[in-house]
């Protein structure tokens, strides 16, 4: 074979062998090669950023305290470059903004809640891909007195009535005034004496809500009508039942 035809057969052969490969597909540069790449690139080389790059997380627990709330749980993101902020709502209001730099992406901590009321939520807010993810949501911030009328006697004329209140914003003691049925109000009289059983059930608060009380009403009025007794608001709420006497 002549030298000019072995180069026409060779050249027929790379040209066969070069339609067997696909050409190359060109990409476009990857965010892990820039200057300032994502925590989820490793050494900058390309690579897809996570299927699920929105933060993670929970709202474990949220309780009641004196002019607020403490609230604890965890939050992290994939693509973050430091801790997970963590937004506190209540009833919608923005309240506070806690960092999740504990053990695990943890956080915790008092958020004083003066007037908002509603439902206590909390919210990861996301850095670099993704959006903001809702953590969950427990209690309703109520800033009324709480409390029970546990019992009451008659004697003679007189009223003697017992129980408990305290208003959630203070561990300051409050009153308990009775709005009677013949017509008249009694009180206010002092929610301070000890039990032990609303300081363990209410922690924070101590133990100085109870109270107990006579009076001598105009008239004693035992099943035609109804009377109430309320406690006394301290702060951003209003002046709330806490028990009462009702008979048909």
């Amino acid at each position: 074979m002549s030298i000019r035809s072995r180069l026409a057969t060779v050249t027929a052969a790379l040209a066969l062998g070069a339609g067997l490969f696909a050409a190359p597909t060109a990409h476009a540069q990857s965010i892990c090669d820039g200057p300032e790449p994502p925590a989820w690139c490793d050494g900058g080389g390309v690579e897809d950023p996570p299927v699920d790059y929105d933060p993670q997380g929970k709202l474990n627990s949220a309780t009641r305290a004196p002019g607020g709330i403490n609230v604890s749980g965890w939050a992290t993101d994939p693509d973050g470059t430091g801790p997970v902020r963590v937004k506190i709502t209540v009833g919608g209001t923005w309240v506070a903004t806690l960092d999740a730099n504990q053990s695990g992406g943890g956080f915790s901590g008092f958020v004083g809640v003066p007037t908002a009321t509603g439902q206590v939520c909390a919210t990861a807010l996301n850095t670099g891909y993704g959006t903001n993810t809702a953590l969950g949501c427990s209690i309703s911030v109520n800033h009324d007195p709480i409390g029970n009328l546990d019992g009451y006697r008659i004697d003679g004329n007189s009223v003697t009535m017992w129980g408990w209140a305290l208003d959630p914003d203070t561990t300051q003691s409050t009153q308990v005034y009775v709005q009677y049925s013949d017509g008249n109000t009694y009180g206010p009289y002092p929610a301070n004496l000890t039990r032990t059983d609303v300081g363990a059930a209410h922690p924070g608060y101590g133990d100085a809500h109870g109270f107990q009380f006579t009076f001598t009403p105009t008239q004693i009025h035992r099943c035609y009508t109804a009377w109430t007794v309320n406690a006394v608001d301290l702060h951003a709420g209003a002046d709330k039942s806490v028990g009462g006497y009702f008979c048909s």
